[in-house]
């Protein structure tokens, strides 16, 4: 809903319903039947003039009963839980153009609550073992969450001069979280003592202070001739603690109640600050030939606290960037990336990872309405760290092609084939004794994708979409590369195909009726009971004013 220079309206409200039900997995103990609704609201006040006002508002929610297990003395008791979760977003903003530069600020609001409740069915709950002595005659569990966030942001775009381009953005946020637990529970457990009550009352806090700025500058030395620098910081602080308390009344075989209390406090800490600056240089001489090169360095800077330690570690990388793009004829256009360093491995308590990337892309328009595209792309990993020895190989190979006659008639799809193999060195413990193993991972994978539009008549659209996904998984040949007593060799070899079919109706200028049926077919060739097939047809009205 528009009117030209005073406003522009945009709603939309969608409600789904989720219902999953799966007998022969897991006892058929895990299971959802869920609505949820998620509604949008868009007002643009001046869309045409100088200055624009923007407002916002949107919430989203889910409700609705669902079966889970709870693990308790040493047994899984199956459970009954509901959960009710709301979020509310409201934005106001003022984007603006002065004398070519573009101004944009924006504030955000979020807030949240997820109430969660669990109980059992009326009566004694003997659990899923029923060789041990665990039951609940009593359970209840109570799981409040509130959460609320605080977003501002904004940029700036221009020229200094014809020659020097600026961009600069930034958001800084604050994010904030309670969360409490109460838990009353009565029966047997694994010692055969009776537990006359038994209370579990905890409540913890968190906040998450972020920031992030991204500021770019391109210098046009000359006519052929751009320095590009761009930088990136990003800063985020989680700080949180928790109180926990159990509270039990126990009865031995003996007859002797003992009542026992425990305490417990704990507080994390994660500063994470890290710095990106890329410079490239380009040179394009004319309209038929571009080449960049370029420097992409990082620094991450991370500190963890705990009750009685403090660790800390940095690391920096260093990338080297090549391009190119030829132009040999009007309608062919050759491109080629390389880049070749380290990458950073935030969270992974190990050394960057030594890597090559490799692309290479050519795009052919054969007529005004034909085109195609083919795309081979290659990215080696490899992690230096002693004794880890963990690396990487992925191949990707795609070809598509676009048919556009007309707007009211185009054809588009391709095909691509991604081959992945990784191999990394791991530890675990077998039988409390300490082992090492590998673990190697294939992947094949075969996509195919084709979406269409026919203007059957003026009033009168049919879309057609199809994708189909295989993935063959490991090579008949692994089984005799990988032969050690500790190693494993996974892969996920699958299929899943999704035909859609969509008739719009232009019932007037203002009103378009949709009808549309969607496919979902999986199968697994190795877990063949995890296959399933889902049918889906929608209805849609669209007014527009």
């Amino acid at each position: 809903m528009d009117k030209a220079r005073a406003y522009k309206f945009d709603a939309k409200v969608s409600r789904m319903y989720y219902y999953r039900f799966l007998p022969i997995i897991a006892l058929g103990q895990h299971n959802y039947d869920l609505r949820r609704q998620i509604s949008e609201f868009n007002l643009k006040l001046f869309p045409q003039r100088a200055v624009r006002f923007n407002l916002g508002y949107g919430r989203s929610m889910s409700v609705g009963p669902y079966a889970t297990t709870y693990d308790y003395e040493r047994d899984e008791f199956p459970i009954n839980g509901r959960s009710r979760w709301e979020s509310n977003d409201y934005r106001a903003g003022v984007d603006a153009t002065y004398k070519g530069w573009n101004f944009f600020i924006e504030g955000f609001y979020r807030k949240y609550k997820l109430d969660t409740t669990f109980d059992q069915n009326p009566g004694t709950n003997i659990g899923n073992n029923t060789t041990n002595t665990s039951i609940l005659t009593f359970f209840t569990r109570d799981e409040p969450n509130r959460s609320r966030a605080v977003i501002g942001r904004g940029s700036i775009q221009g020229n200094i001069t014809s020659r020097i381009h600026l961009l600069v953005r930034g958001m800084r946020g604050d994010e904030f979280l309670n969360s409490r637990l109460f838990e009353p529970t009565a029966g047997t457990d694994a010692s055969r003592r009776t537990i006359l009550s038994r209370n579990i009352v905890g409540e913890g806090n968190a906040k998450r202070p972020s920031a992030n700025f991204d500021a770019g500058v391109t210098f046009d030395v000359s006519d052929t001739v751009a320095i590009n620098n761009t930088f990136r910081y990003t800063f985020y602080r989680i700080l949180g603690d928790l109180n926990l308390s159990t509270a039990s009344r126990l009865r031995a075989t003996n007859g002797t109640v003992t009542d026992t209390t425990v305490s417990s406090f704990d507080n994390r800490y994660t500063d994470v600050t890290s710095y990106w600056n890329t410079v490239d240089v380009r040179y394009a001489p004319n309209r038929k030939f571009a080449l960049n090169a370029g420097w992409r360095a990082t620094r991450r800077n991370i500190e963890l606290q705990r009750p009685g330690l403090t660790e800390d570690d940095t690391l920096t990388t260093n990338t080297g960037i090549f391009g190119m793009r030829i132009r040999p004829i009007d309608r062919l256009n050759l491109f080629f990336d390389y880049e070749n360093g380290t990458a950073d491995n935030i969270f992974v308590r190990t050394n960057a990872l030594d890597f090559q990337r490799v692309r290479a892309r050519v795009n052919v328009q054969a007529t005004d309405t034909l085109s195609f595209s083919g795309t081979i792309s290659t990215t080696d990993n490899k992690n230096p760290t002693p004794f880890v020895e963990n690396e990487s190989d992925f191949r990707s190979y795609s070809i598509s092609a676009n048919w556009e006659p007309s707007s009211r008639l185009w054809v588009t799809g391709g095909y691509n084939y991604d081959d992945l193999f990784s191999q990394a060195n791991i530890f675990f413990f077998l039988n409390r004794v300490e082992t090492s193993g590998r673990s190697v991972f294939y992947s094949r994978q075969n996509f195919f994708f084709a979406d269409s539009r026919f203007g059957v008549t003026k009033f009168l659209d049919l879309f057609l979409v199809y994708r189909y996904v295989q993935d063959g998984g490991a090579p008949s040949s692994a089984a005799g590369s990988f032969t050690g007593a500790n190693d494993f060799v996974a892969s996920y070899p699958l299929r899943r195909h999704n035909p859609e079919a969509r008739i719009a109706v232009h019932l007037s200028n203002h009103v378009t009726a949709n009808v549309s049926y969607r496919h979902f077919s999986y199968n697994e060739k190795a877990l063949d009971f995890q296959d399933y097939r889902a049918n889906i047809v929608t209805s849609s009205v669209r007014f527009t004013f």
